[in-house]
């Protein structure tokens, strides 16, 4: 009988995590920024008391939507559309995310992309430092 793949490969070599990925946002109010507010942090801190709840699953739809917003971003940057970016999907999700009565209450919003940095320890890991980060254009709220 033949194998299923048409490899024949005996090991199994994962492409680890280069990076812990963090989306955050700001809002502009009253003539100044917010602190910047981490979108998946009550949900990691979840993940961290119980390794057998969904919070992991939660966490990293918080890390693609990241991602995606660097692609949407960077895509946009060739665009000729007006507002590409603001009309994206990834804005619109990461929007839904921020608590409506901040957003009802702010001039302005922006996101910011983190890229952080794993140390590997012999009992786990720990990130440390920034590798990466990007934040994106404000966003005018409540036109």
């Amino acid at each position: 009988m033949l194998s299923f793949f048409h490899q024949d490969w005996k090991l199994f070599a994962p492409d680890p995590p280069t990076c812990h990925i963090r989306l955050s946002y700001q809002l502009f109010n009253n003539n100044n920024w917010s602190d910047w507010q981490y979108f998946g942090e009550p949900i990691l801190q979840r993940h961290l008391r119980n390794k057998f709840s969904s919070a992991n699953l939660e966490y990293r739809l918080h890390q693609q939507l990241a991602r995606n917003m660097v692609s949407d971003y960077k895509a946009c940057e060739t665009s000729d559309v007006v507002d590409c970016f603001k009309s994206s999907m990834a804005l619109r999700q990461a929007l839904s995310q921020v608590p409506e009565l901040e957003i009802e209450s702010s001039q302005e919003i922006r996101f910011k992309y983190e890229c952080l940095e794993y140390t590997v320890k012999s009992k786990g890991f720990v990130i440390s430092g920034n590798d990466e980060e990007f934040v994106f254009q404000n966003i005018s709220l409540n036109d």
